[in-house]
């Protein structure tokens, strides 16, 4: 038969191996609770960064897309119709690349875009895109005036605008290599936000 001691000392040993069971499923269930409460912020997060990126790709392809239209009304005269509009499609289009900071680089804390950027040549195209801003920049000084100018001076405006043409047609190529950037970028988005939800 057992003694009182035995019986006393199995429910002790009995009290410690429950005690330690609890505490070693209480550790398990919290460090479970933080991963998922982790996971859950990471996920948040990205989301957040997704859907502003997701904006700012879009307004930005229907930028390029309006500056497209602009130029292709641009004949390489200086049409004040036309020149108010590339100005104007400038200023916009200043406006988003403001906004470049905010919206779109907390996305490159969770994606790598490198390979999309390098198959439609982001950066090149961007640096002629922005040698067209800089030029539209420049297109008030060069409007005549309303003066009588000579004619050597109205030479050298016609070949300015002449230049301007051959310099937005070129941007405009440039422009669908990043319109083409964008809906690639968009649709990895699009795909891997779908993983999550399945």
């Amino acid at each position: 038969m057992y003694s009182f001691s035995d019986i006393i000392t199995g429910g002790l040993i009995g009290s410690v191996i429950t005690l330690i069971i609890k505490y070693l499923l209480e550790r398990w269930s919290a460090s479970t609770a933080y991963k998922r409460e982790l996971h859950k912020q990471v996920f948040q997060r990205k989301t957040d960064a997704v859907e502003r990126a997701m904006s700012w790709y879009q307004e930005a392809f229907d930028m390029y897309s309006l500056y497209q239209m602009a130029i292709s009304e641009y004949d390489g005269t200086p049409n004040p119709a036309v020149m108010a509009k590339l100005q104007y499609v400038g200023m916009q289009t200043t406006k988003l690349m403001q906004e470049t900071s905010v919206k779109l680089n907390p996305i490159y804390l969770y994606y790598d875009f490198s390979d999309i950027n390098r198959k439609y040549q982001v950066l090149e195209s961007t640096q002629i895109i922005n040698k067209a801003f800089a030029l539209i920049g420049q297109m008030q000084q060069q409007m005549p005036s309303g003066l009588v100018i000579d004619a050597e001076e109205q030479k050298a405006r016609e070949q300015w605008f002449c230049g301007l043409k051959q310099t937005l047609d070129i941007a405009a190529s440039a422009m669908e290599n990043q319109k083409g950037a964008i809906v690639e970028t968009q649709q990895r988005l699009r795909d891997e936000y779908k993983k999550h939800l399945s």
